[in-house]
């Protein structure tokens, strides 16, 4: 395999797996964010 192309992959799955982490970590945020709001009714 060329070096052009090896570096295209790793390119595309450095993408990919930013993508499935960001997902993962804005999923967290949220769900952290609807339990505070049912927690701590008082918070603005």
């Amino acid at each position: 395999m060329s070096h052009e192309m090896n570096h295209e992959m790793n390119h595309e799955m450095n993408h990919e797996m930013n993508h499935e982490m960001n997902h993962e970590m804005n999923h967290e945020m949220n769900h952290e964010l609807s339990q505070d709001r049912i927690h701590k009714p008082g918070r603005a």
